[in-house]
């Protein structure tokens, strides 16, 4: 879930900013942690598949810290 999604709250609907989503009696937080072992971990993240998989990294890294700023 983005947090640009409309999440219930209490009385209301708005959005949301937090990484907390919250419903009438539920209070969660979804968070992944992947690890990819490719088999006889052969080195499989080079070239432009490195280079994409970084690009995905940095976005990531680069929306989570908007996300935090406009939280503060």
């Amino acid at each position: 879930m983005h947090s640009s999604h409309v999440v219930a709250t209490t009385k209301t609907r708005r959005k949301s900013m937090s990484r907390f989503r919250k419903l009438s009696h539920v209070l969660w937080h979804c968070e992944y942690h992947i690890v990819w072992v490719p088999k006889y971990r052969h080195r499989v993240l080079k070239d432009r598949v490195g280079f994409d998989a970084e690009m995905i990294r940095k976005y990531v890294k680069f929306q989570e810290k908007i996300e935090k700023d406009l939280e503060s």
